[in-house]
Formats: structure tokens, C-alpha cells, sequence
């Protein structure tokens, strides 16, 4: 659906709402797995006040952005509940109605290289990039993030091997492309984790 204002999709949304419809109509809490409290449909207002004054129509203007740029337009922006992970899925949706370029080869590389998440673990679980060691520290642990040239290469060599198991007049009807790997990645990172996957797999 297409808002002209934040108003008028303020105006739907208190409509629905007062029929009894729940907030997860609008928005879905857990859209991507885990349950983002932060998340709501009461943001739509604030994304609507940052692109005021023509700030999306200048940033596109007569171009097809490229993926990386968009990217970085999100995640500079400082969208609120909009970090690294959000804006790239938003880069990808954009790119699939051709406001932005499919990514290349380097920039999903770069991708799961700064993600440092399901992607980069499913190549790590499949051995393909070095193990990423865990540092620990009074705040927490994190995860240190992979070599990025070792990602690249492993992200070539798994698209490779995808790209020729499906049959090439299946590749736009499925939209077997890089977005759909570093997808792939992650439902296979997510299936391990839960043990959804027998041994012979």
C-alpha cells in the first residue's frame, strides 16, 4: 500500500485498530526471528519526518542507486530501530523494484562481512571461512567478524555450487541471486542452531 502522508496511514491505522485489529497487522515484532519490542507501527511518523524536505527524492534522484550507497544512506540516517541488519533488507526489497542495482558479487560479500551474522556463520558452519574467535570482556562477549577476503571467496564458491544445482530456466522464477544465497545462508545458519537438520544433511 501506498501512504501519501503519515497521516493518512496514521488514519488507517486507528481505523483497523479500533475494528479490533491487532498492532501485528501493521507490524510484525518478530519479522525477522527475534521479537524486536521496539518495533512498532507508531514509527512510521518519525522515518516520515526524516525524509522530509526531499531527502529520498535527492538522494535517488534519476539513478538506479547503487546497492552499497543505499546501504549506506540507511544506516546513516540513524532510522530509529533501523540498524546495519534492517537497512540492508530494505536495499534488497528496493532492489527487486529496480529503484536500486542487484548486489555484486563484493558488495554481499561486504554484507556478511559487516552483518557478521547468520550468513557468516552457515560459512563458517560449512567450514568455508576460518572459525571466528569470541572475545570476552566485563560488558559481554562479541564475536570477532571473519576475514573479508575469505568470505568473498567463500561466498563465490557456495554461489557457484547453488547457482548450478538449480536449473538456469528456474533462476528467475525462484530469484536464485545473491540475495537469495546470503538468505539461504541464514535459514541454514537458523536450521543448525535448532537442530533441524538430520546428520546426513
Amino acid at each position: 500500500m501506498i501512504y501519501q502522508t503519515a497521516d493518512e496511514f496514521e488514519g488507517v491505522t486507528a481505523k483497523r485498530l479500533a475494528e479490533g485489529k491487532p498492532e501485528s497487522y501493521f507490524c510484525d515484532k518478530s519479522a525477522y526471528g527475534v521479537c524486536n519490542p521496539g518495533r512498532s507501527a507508531s514509527l512510521a511518523g518519525k522515518y516520515w519526518e526524516l525524509l522530509q524536505g526531499g531527502v529520498w527524492e535527492k538522494f535517488v534522484t534519476d539513478r538506479t542507486v547503487p546497492f552499497l550507497e543505499c546501504w549506506r544512506f540507511f544506516t546513516s540516517k540513524k532510522f530509529p530501530q533501523v540498524g546495519p541488519l534492517v537497512s540492508y533488507l530494505l536495499t534488497a526489497d528496493l532492489s527487486y523494484t529496480g529503484v536500486v542495482t542487484s548486489p555484486t558479487i563484493d558488495d554481499m560479500a561486504f554484507i556478511i562481512y559487516t552483518l557478521n551474522k547468520g550468513a557468516a556463520a552457515a560459512l563458517e558452519r560449512l567450514r568455508l571461512i576460518s572459525p571466528q574467535p569470541i572475545t570476552f570482556t566485563k560488558k559481554g562477549s562479541t564475536l570477532e567478524k571473519a576475514d573479508r577476503a575469505e568470505c568473498r571467496k567463500a561466498l563465490e564458491y557456495i554461489t557457484q555450487i547453488i547457482f548450478a544445482s538449480v536449473p538456469v530456466s528456474m533462476h528467475a522464477s525462484l530469484y536464485v541471486d545473491l540475495i537469495f544465497i546470503e538468505h539461504v545462508l541464514c535459514k541454514f545458519s537458523r536450521a543448525c542452531t535448532h537442530h533441524l537438520l538430520s546428520r546426513s544433511a
